[in-house]
């Protein structure tokens, strides 16, 4: 078994009752939504992994990234696992990425039944635990590729 690092970042926004996760579809399927993330590059940290692939996935700036949750991600038929870092912190700017997925902000039930269900039950889990799952973000976000978009 190969075990390969990479990051994600959890971003929510809206209010104890009524949050939703920041999150981005799989390329070839705009119906199934992750967290933004993704692997490390060779001689790259965490912290600047996650703040690259935010910007590359989202065109937002992830600030003050604070690790919350490391644990094993199945990366499926390929006998490959990832160890994987989440962070959160502070998103800056409005949403603008020529990647071909769909930036949106889902309810957490879309991300746990996704591509990372597990993973993310065990996150959502821990962050309950920790009293940091509602939301208190404000950032612009519209369905879509892109801020110009309706």
């Amino acid at each position: 078994m190969t075990i390969l690092k990479a990051v994600c970042a959890y971003y929510t926004v809206g209010d104890k009752q009524d949050y939703r996760i920041l999150a981005v579809s799989r390329k070839n399927d705009p119906t199934k939504f992750g967290l933004p993330g993704g692997k490390i590059d060779p001689g790259e940290t965490p912290i600047e992994a996650i703040v690259r692939e935010v910007k590359e996935e989202t065109g937002l700036d992830f600030l003050n990234p604070e690790l919350v949750f490391c644990d094993l991600c199945p990366g499926g038929v390929d006998g490959i696992e990832y160890l994987t870092y989440c962070f959160r912190g502070d998103m800056l700017g409005t949403v603008n990425t020529k990647e071909a997925g769909v930036v949106k902000c889902v309810p957490e039930e879309m991300l746990l039944n996704g591509p990372f269900g597990s993973y993310n039950k065990k996150l959502f889990e821990t962050l309950r635990a920790k009293n940091h799952v509602e939301g208190t973000g404000s950032v612009s976000v519209h369905e879509g590729r892109d801020s110009s978009e309706s």
